[in-house]
């Protein structure tokens, strides 16, 4: 199971969520880059995106 560390969660309002709706109405997969998947602690996977 993926994770987000605590450290880089942030509650989404306002602004945010109308980032996020518009960046799912137009999201493209041709233009996804390649994320790395690695094991974390506990079982986990960390994401890498960048």
């Amino acid at each position: 199971m993926p994770a987000i560390p605590a450290p880089y969660e942030r509650s989404i309002r306002g602004e945010g969520e109308r980032n996020i709706a518009k960046i799912a109405d137009n999201f493209c997969w041709a233009l996804f880059a390649l994320v790395v998947i690695t094991p974390a602690e506990g079982g986990l996977f960390a994401i890498i995106d960048g």
